[in-house]
């Protein structure tokens, strides 16, 4: 059985030989409260409040990209290599 390398990446948290895909927001949620909710609000010059509503709820794509820059990050669209197909789409 062949398991992944334990990397460390945005979007990935090993946990022992399982990795585990996060989801923008809860990786963000992660970040954030590893630095502090109430910091991170004022590195951004923002409300803790509408901070926590961000990151709970109503994300902007704005609000995202200035917590990934505040984080050293970068958001990047990956094609996959199999395109899952939805129900009612044509199969080709």
């Amino acid at each position: 059985m062949r398991t992944e390398s334990p990397k460390k990446t945005l979007d990935k948290k090993v946990d022992g030989d399982i990795i585990i895909t996060m989801t923008i927001q809860d990786t963000l949620k992660e970040l954030v409260k590893k630095r502090g909710l109430r910091k991170v609000a004022s590195e951004l010059g923002i409300d803790h409040g509408q901070l926590y509503r961000s990151i709970n709820s109503d994300l902007r794509v704005s609000t995202l990209q200035s917590i990934l820059d505040l984080f050293g990050y970068d958001l990047k669209i990956v094609k996959r290599k199999e395109v899952k197909r939805g129900k009612g789409r044509p199969s080709s």
